[in-house]
């Protein structure tokens, strides 16, 4: 009866199988950072943006009208990350009743050349982007 050889990988084929897994990591790990930032920059924008289009009725349900800068508006929303500046063409204005004097708000990241507009529509409060 022949002596029965243990099975098992070698030594080599484990090192060749963790190189190629290694290499599939690496390529697939920069395209998921990449997508998870854009994920993580949709959510702000959206936030922001329900945030805004909140204020008419944030000024109506309390009665009182609203006036917000840029400060006041990163108060407003937690989530902003602290590398995107934020500028407003003039504070945005919302009477008691929930009526929107209309601006702009302009943002975009440090180090970033391009910069996004939103609008304001008066009275609705309505942004466009």
């Amino acid at each position: 009866m022949p002596p029965k050889i243990a099975g098992g990988f070698t030594l080599l084929e484990l090192l060749v199988v963790l190189t190629i897994a290694a290499l599939s990591i690496g390529f697939a790990l920069p395209s998921a950072v990449r997508w998870i930032a854009a994920v993580q920059e949709r959510g702000w924008r959206d936030d922001l943006r329900v945030t805004l289009q909140g204020l008419p009725v944030r000024a109506f349900q309390r009665g009182e009208a609203l006036e917000l800068d840029e400060s006041a508006l990163r108060q407003l929303q937690p989530d902003l990350p602290a590398d995107i500046e934020l500028t407003l063409d003039r504070p945005l204005r919302y009477s008691a009743v929930g009526v929107a004097s209309g601006g702009s708000l302009s943002f975009r990241g440090k180090g970033s050349s391009r910069a996004e507009r939103w609008r304001i529509e008066p009275v609705s409060g309505r942004v466009l982007p």
